[in-house]
């Protein structure tokens, strides 16, 4: 009798053991399934993620419109311009002449940055890559802004040599500003740069006293076509995303206050 209870109970804790091995093989394989089933979800979201901008690109077409009615008004200001100054010749320009010269300046400035993004975007070209000034390259985007008085910007006061294609990288911190400059508006407000040099990285941030971005956009900026302006092709901050990219570098931005965070590979460092 003692010996069939102890068959019982080698059974039983045999059938315990199976149990539970079978029990940790399955938790293993849960984890297992969750791991995967999570990956495909990342997987999924950035195929979707590839072909919906896929699906933006072939809808390059509808900028024409956009473009179409963002180049008319500009030029429509120019051709009156200089319809006045037909009629001001040998006479001393005064205040009104002088605006207007300010409102031909910004509207061909104006013609030429809807165009320029468009290609930035559309095209791209090899990299030039040339040991270049930091502020150098910083102030040759700024020149032609013509940043309004009541904005200060605020530089490094040490230079950083990087090595990239400067004239790429001037369309990037030229749309970072003058996107800083639109989000100050008309109040006082300050732009301000700043970077740190590290072994492998030199980051370069550019934050700004603007009202921030609305939490809804923040992670939708960098898409193509995607604008909360009246006015613009939606392509500017994409097309910097994509030229910091080829540069092997990242983008990004966040708020309070509005700071977008450019990380370069540092190809000058010594090794």
């Amino acid at each position: 009798m003692y010996k069939h209870l102890e068959e019982e109970q080698q059974l039983t804790k045999h059938l315990n053991d199976t149990l539970q091995t079978n029990l940790q093989t399955i938790s293993k394989l849960d984890e297992a399934l969750e791991q995967r089933k999570n990956q495909l979800e990342v997987e999924v979201k950035e195929k979707t993620k590839k072909i919906l901008d896929s699906e933006k690109l072939t809808a390059i077409g509808e900028l024409s419109a956009r473009l179409a009615h963002d180049i008319k008004n500009p030029l429509t200001t120019i051709k009156s311009t200089v319809k006045l100054l037909k009629t001001l010749q040998g006479k001393q320009i005064d205040e009104y002449v002088m605006k207007r010269f300010e409102m031909m300046d910004d509207s061909i400035f104006r013609i030429s940055h809807q165009v320029d993004g468009v290609l930035d975007y559309l095209k791209k070209t090899p990299l030039a890559m040339e040991p270049t000034s930091l502020i150098h390259i910083i102030k040759t985007a700024i020149l032609p802004l013509n940043l309004p008085k009541n904005i200060q910007i605020s530089l490094p006061n040490a230079d950083v040599t990087v090595k990239c294609d400067s004239i790429k990288m001037e369309v990037v911190f030229g749309n970072i500003i003058l996107n800083a400059a639109q989000a100050i508006g008309d109040d006082a407000g300050q732009i301000y740069v700043r970077y740190v040099e590290k072994p492998d990285f030199v980051i370069i941030e550019v934050a700004d006293s603007g009202k921030g971005i609305p939490l809804e956009n923040i992670d939708k900026i960098f898409d193509p076509l995607f604008t909360t302006k009246q006015r613009g092709t939606g392509l500017g901050l994409s097309s910097c995303k994509n030229i910091i990219e080829q540069h092997g570098g990242k983008i990004s931005v966040k708020n309070t206050p509005t700071t977008f965070t450019i990380m370069m590979p540092n190809l000058l460092a010594k090794k």
